[in-house]
């Protein structure tokens, strides 16, 4: 059925008039924004595989699917369009419609992937797309067969065409725009925006059009129809086209992920890389089959005549030999050398030293892992030779050196820790531990157990500075030493020299330091400060896991008549008897504080009002039992005490302890020598 106009002279009054079903016009524009998320998806992946073969897939698969989500779009479209007569639908022209549907989707999801977008290409592509649109549409209408005669308004046709055309650009420029966005959070509503106006290009084009066709009665017999009813042919594409569009979208998003996942992968090995790259030691990777698999520019500078033949695959005894070949010289055997460090390869326990071509000094270390691989260490040990070379060459003025040191200065042989040197100070400070030092023996000071992680950490890096070291003294007193090595050549042997520094009275200090920081210089227990900071972490402790939590604050009542009656002297020991009480009767878990001359506090952890009312009235009857004998005189007092238990209302530990505060001035205004509840 062709494209026929309206006249001037056309009735409009006599054609059919027609209703829509609204649930499914809101199905048909949801099926319209689907076909566009598959289209966006889809030109992301061919933006990516835009040079390979499987791109073109993406660009086929992804216009087949938009297309036939926009066809499924038309006919859901239809089944909401009722008209009072039968419609048929023709089978080859409503197949044969969804051609300029796939071609313009083609088309969009070729434009969606390009980085850079003009306004030139922006426009042929919304064009294509809205022409496309428009020709699947009354493709889709011309397949209809009904018994009246179909006829269009001109002018609204054009302009649904047009209004598709505009839609599209719109949509296409959304699309670019997104690009823009990337990583920010004004993305998804831009691309939901784009998504949305696609689908509303698609589902305007099909209502504006709609709008242009009126239906006319025919005259004479009715004409039969033979086709598809629309019910079975709609029921028939929203089926398969949900299938396709379903499997477009679930390929796209696992593509993506996969995407991502590949380029995670690819962005931490180079991460990896430029990590192994900025260390300052050679790096060198082998397989289980010793075959190179990756080395940093450190390790290839090392050996920089060789460098050529560094690369994965190479072997590692190919890469020795080259090595070799690099450092012959008169004094150099090229077999021995592959020997020697091949047998050293095979039993790498200790690390390998040799001289570069270019005179550097470096040392190897080799490790198996469990995997089979190999991982090789070397770092350049030159400046340290100089070093050796320099102690060599004013051995006398080094030691003079090590003697004018103010700190003990040891060296040690590095293979059976014999003593090879020791100064003045080490001396006098091994006599008065009471172990005499003596050159050749392997004495130390502490067991070697104490210190065994230390010593890993000295081998490995070849020197420690300032580690703080505790061994037990003979005397069996706890010594603390800050402790320093390094890796020298003494006399011809590798040796460790170290030096160290006795701050045991120092840290007796610092420990006095901390008692007096926390403590109530009278009584010992927690003074107001420390008390306080502990009452704080045990009260967010409790609060963040529903934990019960109470706080007893006490106060000696009438403690100004014994000062006033007895002496100061008299009231300081009832205060430190009243701490020793306290502490008797309560847990070791429990927080006991001195707030300030008579008033104190108690952290009750864990424990809920009743348990801490218990602990409350038990401090209260031994107080109030017991007698201070002093001087034949007979001294008895009462406290007061003030409870508050953990509550929501609580925001800090401040707040717990006036709601306690409150409780225990309650206890006074009662009479005193009684427990109050908060």
């Amino acid at each position: 059925m062709g494209l026929e106009f309206l006249d001037a002279n056309q009735d409009l009054s006599i054609a059919f008039q027609v209703s829509y079903s609204w649930m499914l016009v809101i199905v048909s524009y949801l099926a319209a924004c689907m076909a566009a998320y598959t289209a966006w998806g889809m030109s992301d992946q061919f933006s990516i595989h835009r040079s390979k073969p499987v791109g073109y897939l993406w660009l086929s698969g992804g216009a087949f699917a938009m297309g036939c989500g926009i066809w499924a779009m038309h006919f859901i479209g239809m089944l909401a369009y009722q008209l009072p007569i039968p419609v048929i639908y023709n089978i080859t022209g409503t197949l044969m419609s969804v051609v300029p549907a796939i071609l313009s989707s083609g088309v969009a999801i070729y434009v969606f992937s390009h980085k850079q977008l003009g306004l030139r290409r922006l426009g042929i592509g919304g064009v294509i797309f809205g022409v496309g649109i428009g020709t699947m549409h009354y493709s889709g209408m011309a397949a209809m067969r009904v018994d009246a005669l179909m006829l269009y308004d001109k002018k609204i046709f054009i302009f649904s065409i047009l209004i598709a055309v505009v839609l599209s650009y719109f949509a296409l420029w959304l699309k670019f725009l997104t690009q823009r966005y990337a990583g920010t959070i004004a993305f998804r509503p831009v691309k939901v925006t784009s998504i949305a106006m696609m689908g509303m290009a698609v589902a305007a084009m099909h209502y504006i059009g709609m709008t242009s066709v009126y239906f006319f009665p025919r005259e004479g017999k009715s004409a039969d129809i033979v086709g598809l009813d629309p019910l079975a042919l709609s029921t028939l594409v929203i089926v398969t086209t949900s299938l396709i569009m379903g499997l477009g979208i679930v390929t796209s998003i696992f593509q993506q992920r996969l995407s991502s996942a590949h380029q995670s992968i690819v962005a931490s090995r180079e991460r990896m890389k430029d990590a192994i790259n900025s260390i300052s030691d050679g790096f060198v990777l082998f397989d289980e089959q010793d075959r190179l698999v990756m080395s940093n520019d450190v390790f290839r500078n090392m050996y920089s005549a060789a460098s050529e033949w560094i690369k994965p695959g190479a072997s590692y005894r190919s890469l020795i030999e080259k090595q070799a070949e690099t450092m012959m010289s008169e004094n150099t055997d090229y077999l021995d050398y592959i020997c020697r460090r091949l047998h050293w390869h095979d039993n790498p326990v200790e690390v390998f030293n040799e001289t570069l071509e270019d005179g550097r000094h470096v040392f190897g270390k080799e490790r198996r892992a469990d995997t089979g691989d190999l991982v090789g260490i070397w770092t350049d040990i030159s400046e340290l030779k100089k070093a050796e070379d320099n102690i060599r060459k004013s051995s006398e003025q080094v030691k003079r050196m090590l003697e004018a040191s103010p700190t003990p200065i040891v060296i040690r042989n590095l293979k059976d820790r014999t003593i090879l040197y020791f100064n003045q100070n080490a001396a006098r400070y091994y006599q008065s531990m009471r172990n005499p030092i003596v050159i050749g023996t392997t004495d130390t000071l502490f067991d070697l157990s104490q210190v065994k992680p230390l010593v890993s950490e000295f081998l490995e890096k070849g020197e420690i500075f300032n580690k703080e070291v505790q061994f037990t003294a003979p005397d069996g007193e706890t010594v603390t030493l800050i402790y320093s090595a390094t890796i020298v050549s003494y006399e011809h042997q590798p040796a460790a020299m170290y030096s160290f520094m006795d701050i045991t009275e120092r840290k007796k200090l610092e420990e006095e330091l901390r008692q007096m920081a926390q403590t109530d210089s009278m009584t010992g227990i927690f003074n107001r400060r420390y008390f306080t900071e502990m009452g704080r972490k045990e009260f967010k402790r409790c609060r963040r896991n529903k934990y019960p939590l109470a706080l007893l604050m006490l106060d000696i009542d009438h403690f100004k008549q014994i000062n006033d009656t007895y002496g100061h002297s008299i009231g300081d020991e009832a205060i430190k008897v009243f701490c020793v009480l306290c502490q008797s009767s309560a847990r070791d878990i429990d927080i006991i504080g001195r707030l300030g001359g008579e008033e104190f506090g108690i952290v009750i952890p864990d424990n809920d009002l009743e348990t801490a009312n218990l602990i409350a009235e038990r401090i209260r009857h031994t107080v109030e039992k017991n007698i201070i004998h002093i001087d034949e005189m007979n001294i008895s007092y009462t406290v007061s005490i003030g409870i508050c238990e953990l509550q929501d209302m609580h925001q800090d530990f401040d707040a717990l302890m006036n709601c306690a505060d409150v409780a225990l001035y309650q206890a006074k205004q009662d009479g005193r020598n009684r427990v109050s509840l908060g």
